[in-house]
């Protein structure tokens, strides 16, 4: 049956016009049921560049969540402060939020920084908003995961996407702590 319905998605889809591109291989969904979710590039929607990634609710009950996460190794990044930003859009974000989120994690697996933008979350419908987090790595951090997230039904779009290197000026954000995680590395950003 969820086959059925997720065949039927792609045939809709595609008669609107709006086959979306693959993501590259850096990019996967995570979360706890992210085979209800897909994700993709929308050449279609105007953004800043015309090449939004995006994270959207196909099947299922909505009352899961999904997230589009990249991880890339920390060892260039150790004891300095970094920003992940970008531009998103929200369609139909029903049940909790949609935003960026962003996570370190150490050696032993757990959560040395963890933000899931509850502070600034994006629900219903809502043009193109700047969203930031920006974070001191410690020198005991393995990897850093970041991306896109939706709670239930929706889709969210993330356009602009950029990683770097800040200065202490530039204030951090608001945390979570010591949740486990897989210990996956990637070198650098590919956003």
């Amino acid at each position: 049956m969820a086959s059925i319905a997720a065949t039927i998605a792609l045939v809709l889809t595609a008669v609107a016009g709006k086959i979306p591109e693959k993501l590259s291989s850096d990019w996967r969904v995570t979360g706890d049921s992210p085979k209800s979710y897909e994700a993709g590039i929308d050449s279609q929607v105007k953004g800043v560049h015309r090449n939004a990634k995006f994270l959207r609710f196909v099947e299922g009950n909505g009352t899961s969540w999904a997230a589009l996460t990249q991880n890339i190794s920390a060892e260039n990044y150790l004891g300095r402060r970094v920003r992940f930003q970008a531009r998103l859009k929200t369609r139909n974000v029903d049940q909790n939020w949609a935003g960026i989120w962003f996570r370190v994690a150490g050696e032993d697996g757990t959560s040395r920084i963890l933000y899931n933008c509850s502070d600034v979350p994006l629900t219903g419908d809502n043009d193109w908003q700047a969203r930031e987090a920006v974070f001191d790595i410690p020198e005991d951090a393995i990897m850093i995961s970041f991306g896109l997230l939706v709670g239930g039904k929706g889709q969210v779009w993330a356009d602009d996407m950029k990683f770097d290197i800040v200065g202490n000026e530039v204030p951090v954000s608001q945390q979570y702590r010591d949740r486990p995680t897989e210990n996956k590395t990637l070198e650098k950003p590919h956003l």
